[in-house]
């Protein structure tokens, strides 16, 4: 499972990056890329999809009857996992940029510090959505296992 303490870390490594690669691009005579006013749509529907399929491995864990095999459930768990990591980079990197292009007062870089807000937070969310789907997805380890039953088993 993702620690705190990666995600803090894959935040401010993409907020970083993006602030000082920012602050350099805007400073050159190099035209820059527009970021899409949309760009914050898809980090959301693939939080709520997340959501909704480790709700289902959930399910399957406590019990309940799902369509849900074994291996899907790890494969979601995976996703889950390189979800929460992704998801905080692209974060750092959307409100990186959205701290290097906000002091400006250009408009085109205004719309774009907007933008890239936008899709920061929308990022957060899908890393928010990637920790809770690791939480929902893991299985404890606490119980024991039956009195003859092989270790490791």
């Amino acid at each position: 499972m993702t620690s705190p303490i990666q995600m803090l870390s894959w935040f401010l490594l993409g907020a970083l990056a993006a602030f000082l690669g920012m602050s350099v691009w805007i400073d050159s005579t190099v035209a820059l890329i527009a970021i899409p006013s949309l760009s914050w749509t898809i980090p959301l529907v693939l939080a709520l999809a997340l959501l909704a399929s480790a709700w289902q491995v959930r399910a399957m864990a406590k019990g309940a009857t799902s369509s849900v095999t074994p291996l899907t459930a790890a494969r979601i768990a995976i996703l889950c996992q390189a979800c929460s990591r992704a998801g905080m980079l692209l974060a750092g990197i959307g409100l990186g940029a959205w701290l290097a292009a906000s002091d400006n007062h250009a408009i085109f870089l205004d719309q774009q510090a907007a933008h890239s807000l936008w899709m920061g937070l929308a990022s957060a969310a899908l890393g928010g959505a990637g920790r809770l789907g690791e939480w929902w997805c893991s299985i404890d380890d606490d119980e024991e296992e039956p009195p003859g039953a092989p270790a490791g088993a």
